[in-house]
């Protein structure tokens, strides 16, 4: 079973890119037909994938401030709290769930979830920015970037302010907003606590067998 999880941590992110990328193929050549919500969750899906991408391999190395940061006592920081496997899972579960909202479910409610989405990551990451350079201030870390952080100012931070945007000339209804946020609530809970919680051991054998990614110039 390991070997098999092990193949699959080498492929998970070519299988979402090209589902990603069939999404937004059909929002291009189907531009005239597709509602704005679509739209909207095609968009958010590419700044989605990018995110993904920035925090686990250009520059990577965020499992480590993840590691670090919820637990400054920690030394397992190749497999706890997450691992390769939890991560992988967390990130897949989100990818999936918003392919499902873009194509079945395209309306103001899951516009507003993914918009949860993009309230929670900006912060979170600036926060966790600010205690990496305080942790590694003595190793010449002199800025708040973290892997994830380009992602979110350029991409989740507009996108939401787009989507605040449109949902207000859309009219969008109190009950669509407090649905959508109670959605993108639990779809948190679902695709990133829970996941952390089931897979989460000190002795995963899913570990981290790479460099620390963008921190690795200040722990050589």
């Amino acid at each position: 079973m390991k070997k098999l999880i092990d193949a699959w941590l080498t492929i998970w992110i070519h299988l979402i890119s090209f589902l990603v990328g069939g999404a937004v193929c059909y929002t291009v050549t189907n531009w005239a037909h597709v509602s704005w919500q679509q739209i909207s969750l095609a968009i958010f899906l590419v700044v989605f994938l990018l995110h993904i991408i920035e925090e686990g391999e250009l520059p990577g190395g965020f499992y480590y401030m993840y590691n670090t940061v919820f637990d400054p006592q920690n030394q397992l920081y190749d497999r706890y709290p997450i691992n390769r496997f939890s991560e992988m899972i967390e990130n897949f579960l989100g990818i999936m769930l918003t392919l499902a909202y873009f194509w079945f479910f395209a309306n103001n409610i899951t516009v507003t979830a993914c918009l949860s989405i993009c309230i929670v990551e900006v912060p979170g990451h600036l926060v966790t920015g600010k205690k990496m350079k305080e942790r590694l201030a003595s190793k010449g870390k002199t800025n708040w970037y973290n892997p994830g952080l380009v992602t979110d100012l350029l991409g989740f931070l507009p996108v939401g302010i787009y989507l605040v945007v449109m949902l207000v000339l859309a009219r969008a209804s109190l009950a669509e907003l407090g649905l959508g946020l109670l959605l993108g609530v639990a779809s948190m809970l679902i695709c990133i606590h829970l996941p952390d919680k089931v897979f989460m051991s000190k002795n995963s054998p899913f570990v981290y067998d790479h460099d620390y990614g963008y921190f690795n110039r200040f722990l050589k």
